[in-house]
């Protein structure tokens, strides 16, 4: 969006060139992820995107070019956007509950953080070997979570495919934690968030072409579970 200058990004309050949602708290709040999220009803025409924006946008002088040719790329949305900001988080708690090492030496919070990350590589590793997996992810570094000060937000930077590989071992380990603590909400929301994020790309490269009927019903459940998911973590944490 940034590229072909669209003046909806996600760097603006009004994040979309379809609706007329806002990053504002609000009635028309994005990050309002249920379906009677007033935004949902609030769908822009091709007439009122044109008479908006006018001639500011290059795409819109191309001749016979429609608002409904730009199209979302799912990749970048969640595998390289908010997946990221998720896994980071999810992992980062599990840092700092000591997950993988219970009993390190002292150190600084850096130090200490590196000693887990390097286990859980680790452990990563040998789950995807045990699985048939191939990731070519980088050992996880303080840095490689956007670690830069202690009270950075955690954000793990990789590959699309990587990103997805580590979503389904984190989805794992936080299944398991989930089972332990059937009473944790926190842990609950946490695995079904990233449930929906690995079967919304399960089913969509399962699928052929177009969707099934069946496809979209079990797609439709999978966004709610990640969004909702993510929504009510996110509001947790602030």
């Amino acid at each position: 969006m940034e590229e072909f200058l669209l003046e909806a990004n996600y760097h603006s309050n009004e994040t979309c060139w379809k609706c007329k949602g806002t990053k504002l708290h609000g009635n028309m709040c994005v990050y309002n992820f249920g379906r009677d999220a007033a935004w949902v009803a609030c769908r822009r025409t091709h007439e009122e995107y044109m008479a908006s924006v006018g001639e500011t946008v290059p795409l819109t002088n191309l001749p016979g070019w429609h608002l409904s040719f730009l199209k979302a790329d799912l990749m970048h949305i969640a595998l390289l956007g908010v997946c990221q900001w998720a896994l980071g988080s999810c992992m980062w708690q599990l840092v700092l509950e000591c997950h993988w090492a219970p009993r390190l030496p002292r150190g600084t919070w850096r130090e200490r953080a590196a000693a887990q990350l390097s286990r859980a590589y680790f452990d990563f590793v040998l789950w995807c070997r045990l699985r048939g997996l191939q990731c070519s992810h980088p050992p996880f570094t303080v840095c490689s979570m956007s670690m830069h000060q202690k009270t950075s937000w955690p954000y793990l930077k990789g590959k699309a495919a990587n990103t997805l590989t580590i979503a389904k071992w984190v989805l794992h380990l936080s299944r398991i934690r989930a089972d332990r603590a059937p009473a944790d909400m926190h842990k609950q929301l946490v695995a079904t968030m990233l449930w929906g994020f690995v079967e919304v790309f399960r089913i969509c490269g399962a699928a052929g072409t177009w969707l099934s009927d069946a496809e979209a019903r079990a797609l439709d459940v999978a966004r709610e579970a990640s969004l909702q998911g993510y929504g009510a973590l996110a509001a947790e944490a602030a």
